[in-house]
């Protein structure tokens, strides 16, 4: 699986439009200003998707990736 397929997948389990330019907008409006606040806890999520960030990052060491620190 490459980064785009992950990247996309990500997207599809956060309930997220997954394509190639719904990604690149998200990203380009979402930022996180402190690089040492965790992904998860950026104001843009939803309770939900904050959750599922924060269960990924904490049960999966792959999941460090989505972490900005």
């Amino acid at each position: 699986m490459n980064n785009a397929t992950s990247l996309s997948t990500l997207f599809d389990q956060l309930g997220l439009k997954s394509d190639s330019i719904s990604i690149t907008e998200f990203t380009s409006k979402h930022t996180v200003a402190d690089p040492k606040l965790p992904l998860y806890k950026a104001s843009f999520w939803n309770h939900s998707q904050a959750e599922f960030l924060k269960e990924a990052i904490d049960s999966d060491s792959t999941g460090q990736m989505l972490s900005t620190n």
